[in-house]
């Protein structure tokens, strides 16, 4: 996953848009969201859920429908101007595969993250007594805390990774609309000459 988030990254260098400040921003709001957001499994997980599910699959349906990436059916170039414009589309289609696969890959993780959160976990009690009474000598209270802390931690953790990939989703999608219109533009123009 690392080299894929790697040749992701590499492909946003050289625009203008500052992506340490929106990654610092992100991790911001994830982690206030992690924090204070004690509704999350009951009110933002089914849109979240919905919203990447809906983007996941225009993501996918759009790989298979690459057409528009192509340029096989575009007429031989004329000039130097036209073999530029023929370069940039086959550099934006490797983007757009690229991004496609990290989208993906960070939707299923999402949405992994997101039926996790949803389990509800306090049913577990339960079974725990269950286990305590088969060694009596234990101390029930102090494990019992240890774990509650041990699993709101590990929840809380959970919850900022599900935010933030959630956010990370949205703007390498968005990135993905923007290379879209980029070659929808470049193809047209190159049409018209």
């Amino acid at each position: 996953m690392l080299p894929l988030i790697r040749d992701v990254y590499d492909t946003y260098k050289g625009d203008e848009e500052p992506h340490v400040l929106r990654l610092f921003v992100m991790v911001l709001a994830s982690l206030a969201v992690a924090i204070f957001s004690v509704d999350l499994p009951d009110h933002a997980l089914p849109a979240m859920a919905l919203a990447i599910s809906v983007l996941a699959g225009f993501t996918f349906t759009s790989l298979f429908s690459s057409h528009a990436l192509a340029t096989f059916d575009l007429p031989p170039p004329n000039s130097e101007s036209d073999r530029n414009d023929l370069r940039t589309l086959k550099t934006l289609s490797v983007n757009f595969r690229s991004r496609s696969r990290l989208f993906i890959l960070l939707a299923v993780t999402d949405l992994i993250g997101i039926i996790y959160l949803s389990l509800d976990f306090s049913g577990a009690k339960g079974s725990f007594d269950w286990v305590l009474l088969q060694f009596p000598s234990l101390n029930y209270n102090h494990i019992y805390e240890s774990l509650t802390f041990g699993l709101l931690l590990l929840r809380s953790i959970i919850s900022f990774v599900v935010v933030f990939i959630f956010l990370e989703c949205l703007y390498t999608f968005y990135r993905l609309a923007e290379t879209i219109v980029s070659v929808v533009d470049i193809r047209r123009d190159y049409i018209e000459k």
